[in-house]
């Protein structure tokens, strides 16, 4: 049985975000499903499509990354997508911060 898992793309470089979609695409079994670089714009997103699973950066233009982790704390767990950060930002008190938010961080 194929389990199929829709994606949610929120992080500002437009490069990246392309880069990104292209290389998910090829995954069997993913499905990007909305793509944004703003953190406001995210969270409408995870409202409306309601993904499995949320890429994000955590520096966005109207809502960063550790806002839109706490906006997402309040959803119901069951409408919450699972967070995976990624960010070119090494430090550890966002790295902490993040994983108290709920999120992953690579």
């Amino acid at each position: 049985m194929e389990i199929n898992r829709t994606i949610l793309i929120a992080d500002a470089s437009e490069d990246f975000r392309s880069v990104l979609v292209e290389a998910l695409r090829l995954e069997e079994g993913l499905d990007v499903v909305a793509q944004t670089g703003d953190g406001l714009e995210a969270i409408q997103l995870i409202r409306e499509w309601k993904p499995d699973v949320l890429v994000m950066d955590v520096i966005m233009p109207r809502k960063d990354g550790f806002m839109a982790l706490e906006e997402l704390g309040r959803l119901d767990e069951c409408a919450r997508p699972k967070v995976i950060v990624l960010t070119g930002l090494s430090r550890d008190d966002f790295i902490m911060r993040a994983i108290g938010l709920g999120a992953a961080y690579y």
